[in-house]
C-alpha cells in the first residue's frame, strides 16, 4: 500500500508535486489512519503538506524568474533603441 511505502520511503522529500498530491489524497481518506502507526500519521501528513507548499513555491519562483528574464530582455531592447535614437538625433544635429 502507498501509505506504508510513504512512511518508510526516505525519498519523499524528492517526490514530484503530482506524487505528493497523490499522497495527500491517500492520507486524507477516512481509514488511512488505521494503516499507519498512530505516532507517525500526523508527522507524515504534515511532511506531505509542507513539501507540497515547497513545490508550489518552487514553481512560482521559476515562473517569476522567467518573467524577470523576459522583462530584462525587453528593457535591453528599449535601451538599445534609445541609444540608436539618441545617436541619430546627435548625428542630425552635427550634419
Amino acid at each position: 500500500m502507498i501509505i506504508l511505502r510513504l512512511g518508510t520511503c526516505s525519498r519523499v522529500s524528492k517526490a514530484s508535486k503530482a506524487k505528493l498530491e497523490r499522497y495527500a489524497v491517500i492520507l486524507s481518506r477516512p481509514h488511512a489512519y488505521a494503516h499507519v502507526s498512530s505516532a507517525g500519521f500526523p508527522q507524515m501528513c504534515e511532511t506531505v503538506r509542507i513539501l507540497i507548499l515547497v513545490r508550489i513555491s518552487e514553481e512560482s519562483n521559476r515562473e517569476a524568474t522567467s518573467i524577470a528574464k523576459i522583462a530584462l530582455w525587453i528593457s535591453l531592447v528599449a535601451l538599445l533603441a534609445s541609444v540608436v535614437q539618441a545617436g541619430v538625433e546627435v548625428w542630425s544635429l552635427i550634419s
